[in-house]
């Protein structure tokens, strides 16, 4: 099967995928899915949570094989780490 060449740059992608998630989903989610991850399709908003980065990303990639998602990590700023320690971000209630 061929790899086929997305329509967005990486940094475009978590961009809109950002996006989306402060502006209709962050208020609704924090408190419930507090250090799962979300995919979120850009083009169109539709998401799936999982406990892994890869369950999340498979669940919506098993829906739509075409979809152009970000994957972002509920309640922090960055979706993993390498060595040192990960603040959850403060929320701005």
């Amino acid at each position: 099967m061929p790899i086929s060449q997305s329509r967005y740059s990486a940094d475009e992608t978590v961009q809109r995928a950002e996006e989306l998630y402060q502006q209709r989903l962050r208020s609704q989610l924090e408190t419930v899915y507090f250090g799962q991850y979300i995919a979120i399709d850009i083009e169109t908003g539709e998401y799936e949570i999982g406990s892994d980065y890869h369950k999340a990303a498979h669940k919506i990639l098993s829906r739509k094989a075409e979809a152009v998602i970000g994957v972002l990590r509920i309640g922090f700023s960055v979706v993993g780490r390498i060595g040192g320690r990960v603040k959850a971000v403060q929320s701005c209630k």
